[in-house]
């Protein structure tokens, strides 16, 4: 297991589904004008996407939000950390878009990645509505890299929250993630370069490499993964704020054969504070 420190707030909506990251970290209400949130938050997600390696990391957090409508920080839609916009809240409709970046994907980041080389920061934008009915919520959004060649992603998921009394709120979402060839090559891909590359490593008798790890891949779009979600937050005062959120990730098939991927099952977990400022 390896600890990484100073991540920046990039890194975790990456890993968790942005809107159930919003529900536990609560949002503006009309009328309140902005609001300035600070905290810090403890992590531990995987090393990337289906490693068997967790990073555990202790960051700070901040968010600054007007009235639920503008939002500085965690996007519901995009992902990553950045801008985000509530362009619908009408009845039970809602529709946001936004625009966040991830975190690089440095080769050193965990044994998998031999060979790989480093992956560039990465630029995001993102659209999505949602449907509430009663309790539950219908969402649909899909995400569109702006560089790095990292395709584009959709999914689909299903909430539902809980209030619990004045001060809490507990949620849990069911979701879908589907991409095109290109985000999969993103993400799980391998290219004849790389390939040669670590199998240059393998036959020195690199340890961080298995036998067939050497091989390239070229993944199809389709169904990347499911997840269940579950999250929760509770007022500890006027101005403070508990939080927490985790998931539980399947990779589908296609993604599951790469090389690269060493567990298809994978959680995170995120517990932290809030102080409204």
């Amino acid at each position: 297991m390896k600890r990484v420190t100073g991540l920046l707030l990039a890194g975790f909506t990456a890993s968790l589904a942005g809107q159930d990251v919003m529900d536990s970290l609560g949002e503006g209400r009309p009328g309140q004008g902005w609001t300035l949130r600070g905290g810090v938050l403890g992590l531990a997600v995987p090393a990337y996407t289906g490693a068997d390696e967790t990073r555990l990391a202790a960051l700070p957090v901040g968010i600054l939000d007007w009235e639920g409508r503008f939002v500085l920080g965690p996007s519901r839609v995009s992902l990553g950390a950045g801008a985000g916009w509530r362009f619908l809240a009408r009845g039970s409709w809602s529709g946001d878009a936004g625009v966040g970046f991830g975190e690089r994907r440095k080769e050193a980041r965990a044994d998998g990645l031999a060979g790989m080389g480093d992956r560039d920061l990465t630029f995001w934008a993102g659209l999505g509505g949602g449907y509430r009915w009663g309790a539950a919520t219908f969402r649909a959004s899909f995400q569109r890299a702006l560089n790095a060649d990292g395709g584009t992603r959709g999914a689909l998921s299903l909430g539902y929250g809980w209030r619990l009394g004045a001060r809490g709120f507990l949620g849990a979402s069911l979701s879908a993630t589907f991409a095109d060839a290109e985000h999969m090559a993103y993400d799980f891909g391998i290219t004849p370069e790389q390939a040669a590359r670590r199998a240059v490593l393998l036959a020195s008798g690199d340890p961080r490499l298995r036998p067939g790890d050497a091989r390239p891949y070229a993944p199809g779009g389709g169904l990347r993964d499911t997840s269940l979600g579950l999250s929760g937050g509770w007022s500890l005062g006027p101005r403070t704020r508990f939080f927490a959120f985790t998931s539980l990730t399947r990779l589908a098939e296609t993604p599951a054969q790469s090389p690269l991927v060493r567990a298809q099952t994978t959680g995170s977990l995120g517990v932290g504070t809030l102080y409204t400022f």
